[in-house]
């Protein structure tokens, strides 16, 4: 229940801030067994829900520990399962041993993995706004060897390459490309032998996989390459629209209402994810922030209008609220799609 909860709540959000998800791959991710998925991290708490809400099997991810510092936060981790991880330079005055936590941590991902889980890792650390693949940390590494030889011989790890057209706008596209299958158990007669030497190869396995998923094998995919890719895909599943379509028409007044009603919060959000200097931070702070200021303006109308008018009315204004805000954005993007896009320079 917790998981289908968290899937369904993470779809809706992801499928509401992105206009358009591409999955690419998807046939390459193992339907049964243990395997651990490696992403890089471009996007914030944006890229794990986006693996939550497109990859057919649920993952269990690892998070940096200092996340369940943050209140409205730390139910949410705890309810999808997020194991965490404790960094040295995140510690402070009175933490207990970070060296036992961790190894706790790594317990819990060997069990999972025994188990026949899936385990998702951002081996990059960090998130951040960079083109390219940043060096990766052993964790992950470690972790599969380690499963390896407590059992988990089928062990796969799969790399995920995420990208964004502008990841910190509201409506803009998402690029899930799922590699090829790292097969684990090859180096496990290496680990054995030499275990600091098989970790540093499997690692490089790794990294060369990450790289391997995007378009030139050199680096993550740039913005103007990803908006080429979904518009190339968009073009040949539908068309492009260059007249509004009549029902459109028809929706403006509801198009205007949602537009109202969103109003307010929405410019909050917006003031508010200036602050921050990173576009993963940006994104973050827009897809939360609006998140819970609409469930909050949603829960105070069906309040105010169960006060007034009753339950019944009160469920229905619980469920048109949300959903005039979808016609407002459909609406919006129906009219900028009908506008003609400017010929580029000679």
């Amino acid at each position: 229940m917790p998981d289908t909860v968290v899937r369904f709540v993470s779809t809706a959000m992801v499928q509401t801030f992105f206009r358009r998800i591409e999955v690419d791959g998807l046939e390459r991710l193992p339907t049964t067994g243990p395997v651990i998925t490696v992403a890089n991290h471009a996007n914030g708490l944006v890229d794990g829900l986006l693996l939550m809400s497109t990859l057919p099997r649920w993952p269990r991810f690892l998070g940096k520990a200092t996340l369940f510092r943050i209140p409205p936060l730390k139910p949410l981790l705890r309810l999808a399962g997020v194991i965490p991880v404790y960094r040295a330079k995140d510690a402070t005055a009175g933490d207990a041993d970070r060296t036992a936590q961790n190894d706790a941590t790594f317990a819990e991902c060997r069990r999972l993995l025994g188990l026949g889980a899936v385990v998702a890792i951002f081996p990059e650390g960090i998130s951040h706004d960079l083109d390219t693949l940043q060096p990766l940390r052993t964790g992950a590494a470690r972790i599969a060897l380690t499963a390896a030889a407590e059992g988990a011989v089928s062990l796969d790890i799969v790399p995920i390459g995420l990208a964004y057209d502008a990841k910190a706008t509201f409506r803009s596209h998402a690029l899930v490309t799922i590699g090829d299958p790292i097969r684990v158990g090859q180096w496990a007669e290496a680990y054995a032998a030499d275990e600091r030497a098989a970790v540093r190869s499997l690692t490089d396995a790794i990294a060369a996989g990450l790289l391997a998923v995007s378009p030139d094998a050199a680096a993550l995919p740039s913005p103007a390459a990803v908006t080429r890719r979904l518009r190339f895909t968009a073009a040949l599943r539908a068309g492009r629209s260059v007249t509004p379509r009549p029902v459109a028409l028809l929706a403006a007044p509801v198009a205007l209402i949602g537009a109202i009603v969103h109003a307010v919060p929405y410019q909050i959000v917006k003031r508010l994810a200036t602050l921050p200097k990173g576009e993963s931070i940006r994104s973050t702070v827009k897809l939360l922030g609006c998140t819970a200021l609409f469930l909050l303006e949603w829960t105070g109308i069906a309040a105010f209008v169960w006060r007034k008018r009753g339950a019944l009315p009160a469920a229905i204004a619980l469920v048109a609220a949300p959903a005039t805000g979808y016609v407002a954005v459909r609406f919006a993007e129906t009219l900028r799609d009908a506008t003609p896009e400017p010929e580029p320079d000679a």
